[in-house]
């Protein structure tokens, strides 16, 4: 399975707790980040990353997550 780490330029802060990088995983095989072009939509689950969990030497590791992730498109531009 292919994973694309998403940094935001303006963290989200839900809770007190600051969402500054994410990961989108494709939800259909069509949507292979490796076949799609520099500019489109990408559906794709997204599981949103808190500060405190986020490691730069394994930004892809979620195997702290217990739960769902959110359903969403992301735009290639």
């Amino acid at each position: 399975m292919n994973l694309i780490l998403l940094q935001m330029d303006d963290p989200a802060v839900v809770s007190n707790k600051a969402y500054a990088h994410a990961v989108a995983s494709p939800r259909l095989r069509r949507e292979e980040p490796d076949t799609l072009p520099a500019t489109g939509t990408l559906g794709c689950s997204i599981t949103w990353i808190p500060e405190d969990r986020f490691d730069e030497n394994n930004p892809l590791d979620l195997s702290w997550r217990g739960g769902a992730a959110t359903i969403a498109d992301v735009i290639l531009s």
